[in-house]
C-alpha cells in the first residue's frame, strides 16, 4: 500500500513538472495558469520557480520584452481583477490567501518584470 502511494506521488510530481515546463505560448506564465503574460513580453524560463507547499505556492518569474511601462500597467490593472486579484496599490495584489508583487524596471529598450506570488497578504 505504501509503495502504491509513493508511486502515485512520484507520477503526480512528474506530471506537475511536465505541466510547468512549457513556455508562455498559451498567454500565461509557464506553470502559472492564472497569471497572464502581456503580449510582447517573454518569460526567462531559467529564472522561473514554482513551488507548492501546504501553506500555499511560491512563484518567482521574470519576463522581458518591448512594451511601455504604461501599457504594461494598464494590461495588468484591467486583467488581474477579472481573475480575482484585488489591487492594494500599484504592483501589489491580493487574492484569497495569496499576494502578488510585480516590480517593473526599464533597461535600455526592454521592460524587465519580476513577478512573485507568496502565501499571505
Amino acid at each position: 500500500m505504501i509503495r502504491k502511494l509513493i508511486m502515485a506521488g512520484v507520477c503526480s510530481a512528474g506530471l506537475l513538472a511536465l505541466h510547468a515546463a512549457p513556455g508562455a505560448e498559451d498567454g500565461f506564465i509557464a506553470g502559472i495558469t492564472d497569471l497572464p503574460l502581456i503580449p510582447g513580453l517573454h518569460v526567462v524560463n531559467e529564472a522561473t520557480v514554482v513551488f507548492d507547499k501546504p501553506s500555499g505556492r511560491l512563484v518567482r518569474a521574470i519576463a522581458k520584452g518591448d512594451r511601455t511601462e504604461e501599457a504594461f500597467w494598464r494590461f495588468y490593472e484591467e486583467t488581474l481583477p477579472q481573475l480575482g486579484w484585488r489591487t492594494v496599490k500599484r504592483g501589489k495584489f491580493v487574492r484569497d490567501k495569496e499576494s502578488l508583487h510585480i516590480d517593473v524596471e526599464k533597461n535600455k529598450s526592454q521592460l524587465i518584470v519580476h513577478f512573485a506570488i507568496a502565501p499571505g497578504k
